[in-house]
């Protein structure tokens, strides 16, 4: 876990925090992690709103207030136990758990990342929808044309070739997330285990950050 204090540099380092996890959203660097959730919370213990006061270190000293992992300074756990989130999303390496996480918390997604977003639908469905060709530019050309080819078999009924044209546009895909972004195993969510609802947040504010849980479930809590 790590803690920000609720002052204008409190904020804005979280901000830089989230930020972070977005520009890196798919790197390795991130790999096994499975959520990130944020926790609200006052405290009258002066070691913990001092460690939180300190957040400032953690980040590059001047600009956007980059985040250095090296510099992080972890909390136990234990200072939330028995509180719920007030926002927590799944970090799973797909588009639609991506473009959740920068929903729910009104971050900007850099042109790489939604490349890679689309691209992560092609490599789980295929490509079936013209709408899958607009959201992939880099590597748009390609896909394409293995659309049109797999478009003309299903006008001539060809269903054999058009089920191994799907298939060879989820293998283009992969490989591409593979060997040229050099993407973060994806986790398959877990089915039925959704996000609990949120209690109202507590006056003041605490974020807090953690890596992995004591049973080895990698989580981040801020």
């Amino acid at each position: 876990m790590l803690l920000f204090d609720d002052s204008g540099r409190g904020l804005q380092c979280l901000e830089g925090y989230l930020r972070y996890h977005a520009d890196r959203y798919f790197s390795p660097e991130l790999h096994g992690l499975e959520k990130l959730e944020v926790y609200h919370f006052s405290t009258s213990d002066k070691g913990i709103s001092d460690a939180a006061k300190r957040c400032a270190f953690m980040f590059t000293p001047q600009g956007r207030r980059e985040f250095v992992p090296q510099k992080a300074r972890y909390q136990p756990d234990s200072l939330v136990a028995g509180l719920h989130p007030s926002a927590g999303c799944p970090m799973h390496a797909d588009g639609e758990a991506f473009r959740r996480f920068v929903k729910t918390f009104g971050l900007n997604a850099t042109d790489e990342a939604n490349e890679i977003a689309a691209l992560t639908g092609i490599r789980a469905r295929g490509l079936s929808d013209p709408g899958q060709l607009e959201k992939v530019s880099v590597h748009r050309a390609g896909f394409r044309s293995l659309y049109e080819r797999r478009q003309a078999c299903l006008e001539r009924n060809d269903i054999v070739m058009y089920r191994a044209l799907g298939q060879a546009s989820m293998n283009m895909a992969e490989r591409i997330l593979r060997t040229e972004y050099k993407v973060r195993e994806h986790v398959s969510p877990i089915q039925g285990k959704g996000l609990k609802p949120a209690s109202e947040p507590l006056a003041g504010k605490k974020t807090i950050n953690r890596r992995k849980k004591a049973n080895g479930t990698p989580k981040r809590r801020i």
